[in-house]
């Protein structure tokens, strides 16, 4: 048997040299922990265990490894920012933020790189893209002390982070300020190609005389609705609004504050702010969250954003209402038909879906779209132009134009979808390859609208997958008479927004047919031959012949004979063999006669 030293591996030799850079972080020697930490960062190549991630110890352990050199560029991150060696900072940990935005340490490092190498407006895009990802992927904000920073940078408090560089030659000069951005997000930003018309609608909720209205954000999910609200949010504060976020209330936590809660709450942290002119009233006043059970009342609300608005212009991010219970509702309606103060603006986000499908919410939406003061905003997915742009803006290579099609189709022009889609293109992995392996973000959205799918709609969804990318729906509703699922579940479906009717031949289709790729991958393969078996009888009793039927039923051959499941073998072989008959001897060789 071969032995070796394990001190001799370049795994060991990682870790020794991880813990020798924090060990001399900690003593206050960060030069040489600056040369630790690389030392322990130029051992890594690739993947660990690249080859092995089938197998559960390997995939554990190449996590462990990791986390172990995102450590170990933190503590280098450390170093370079106390010896103020900014720029090294910025190239080495752009990239890496870019690619895992959930490491929070590494933004705030990246930030105050930026902030104290003159590029604060860079700094609060770094914040944006990280809060944006975020809300996207996990519904929760940034942490308190990646908040902290960003209002740091934002009003020019250089308490927070580093102290700024001040050199012989430059120590009269004054301190750096925080130019602001008080335009959209540069051209470059991706997921604003294609949004300027709804800025430009988000901008004027904020024009003279424009406050005290009322905005309706609706799109699907992934179409960027809470992006476009991080975006104004920046245009707002530097205005000198304050922005009040809160969010529908998607768990079942009780602990979990609901929307009205989050308002007040985060209505009475704006008065207490020390920098803030607050009076008597506002210092004396309890500023104890509700209990997490109890809705605030309209009294408690108003009387909280009133408190805040005596020191700004208010403006108030309700996202994703359709969370919200029908008391959260109406106390929405009543603050917009009974307050109408100029101080405040409210600009809510709602998933279409989820309105088509809730009649509850259809009522009071419909009451509240009836104000006045409110207007409502419509995001689209892109058509295929506006997903070109996207894809050009993102890729650092010339995609072609089949390229592009194939994710525009893939992703039904969703900016979420289409944007993980994209940032996963390399010379070496093309479209067909992302289809086959979808991203692992892609996946977990995907799958979380399925689960909101009621049982039956749901089944149709799953039919609509084994019948192919179109969908006729006299085939449909045979096949779910089989199934005794009811017809008017597909109207559910409809509903949900996973597939859609053709205005041309009423024909049904998947929104993103990505959603169909992944229904496949998760089906069971009993189940999938159950469907296919079905679909077979279907066709079988309609005579149903040509190509496009001798395609499907090959198919459903094809899941047959991988799972084993005889019994759904023979209606199968049959129709082939009847559709056979019908075509020319072109497809003789395929083995049909």
């Amino acid at each position: 048997m071969l032995e070796t030293d394990l001190g001799c591996t370049d795994f060991v030799q990682f870790q020794d040299a991880i813990e020798l850079a924090s060990e001399l972080m900690d003593e206050g020697h960060p030069n040489s922990a600056k040369g630790a930490a690389e030392s322990a960062l130029s051992l890594w190549h690739g993947t660990p265990y690249d080859e092995l991630t089938a197998y559960s110890f390997a995939a554990l352990e190449a996590t462990r490894l990791d986390q172990l050199r995102l450590r170990g560029l933190q503590i280098w991150a450390d170093a370079a920012l106390k010896l103020h060696q900014h720029d090294e900072v910025i190239e080495r940990l752009g990239e890496e933020v870019r690619r895992n935005p959930m490491q929070e340490r590494l933004a705030g490092r990246l930030m105050l790189a930026q902030y104290h190498s003159g590029q604060p407006a860079k700094a609060l895009l770094t914040y944006e893209h990280i809060r944006s990802y975020l809300a996207a992927e996990l519904g929760v904000d940034a942490s308190t002390q990646l908040q902290k920073l960003h209002q740091a940078v934002l009003r020019k408090e250089l308490s927070i982070g580093e102290p700024v560089v001040v050199t012989p030659d430059t120590e009269s000069m004054p301190t750096p300020t925080v130019e602001t951005p008080t335009s959209p997000l540069p051209p470059a930003d991706e997921r604003l190609v294609g949004r300027r018309a709804a800025m430009a609608r988000l901008r004027m909720m904020a024009e003279p005389g424009s406050y005290g209205r009322v905005l309706l954000v609706v799109g699907e999910q992934g179409v960027g609705k809470t992006f476009l609200l991080q975006a104004f949010e920046r245009e707002l504060l530097a205005a000198g609004t304050e922005v009040i976020w809160a969010r529908g209330k998607h768990s079942t936590d009780a602990s979990e504050l609901d929307i009205w809660g989050q308002v007040a709450r985060t209505s009475r942290r704006c008065v207490a702010r020390p920098n803030a002119m607050a009076n008597d009233e506002a210092t004396t006043e309890d500023r104890s969250d509700p209990a997490p059970e109890r809705r605030p009342s309209y009294e408690e609300v108003y009387r909280a954003i009133d408190k805040a608005g005596r020191q700004a212009p208010i403006a108030l991010f309700l996202e994703d209402i359709h969370y919200t219970d029908s008391g959260s509702l109406h106390l929405l309606h009543r603050l917009i038909r009974e307050t109408r103060d100029p101080r405040f603006t409210v600009i809510a986000t709602v998933r279409d879906h989820a309105v088509s499908t809730n009649p509850e919410l259809q009522q009071t939406l419909s009451g509240i779209l009836q104000e006045d003061i409110v207007d409502d905003l419509l995001l689209t997915p892109f058509p295929r132009a506006g997903s070109e742009a996207v894809i050009t803006s993102l890729c650092g290579m010339d995609v072609s134009s089949d390229e592009i099609s194939n994710l525009h189709r893939l992703t039904g022009g969703n900016p979420f979808l289409l944007t993980r889609m994209a940032l996963s293109l390399t010379p070496e992995v093309d479209s067909h390859t992302l289809r086959r392996q979808l991203p692992f973000r892609v996946k977990v959205v995907v799958r979380g609208r399925l689960a909101e799918c009621p049982p039956d709609a749901l089944a149709v969804v799953e039919v609509c997958a084994v019948i192919g990318t179109v969908v006729e729906p006299r085939l449909l509703s045979s096949v779910l008479h089989l199934l005794g699922v009811p017809v008017d579940a597909v109207h559910s479906a409809l509903r949900s927004g996973l597939i859609r009717s053709c205005v041309a031949d009423n024909n049904l289709t998947f929104a993103q047919e990505l959603v169909r790729d992944l229904v496949l991958t998760d089906m069971s393969p009993t189940r999938r031959v159950e469907l296919h078996h079905l679909v077979s009888r279907v066709r079988t009793a309609s005579g149903a012949g040509g190509a496009a039927s001798l395609e499907a039923v090959l198919r459903g051959r094809r899941v047959a004979l991988n799972t084993g499941a005889w019994g759904a073998i023979r209606p199968i072989l049959e129709l082939a063999e009847q559709a056979a008959k019908r075509l020319p001897p072109l497809w003789y060789p395929f083995g049909l006669r």
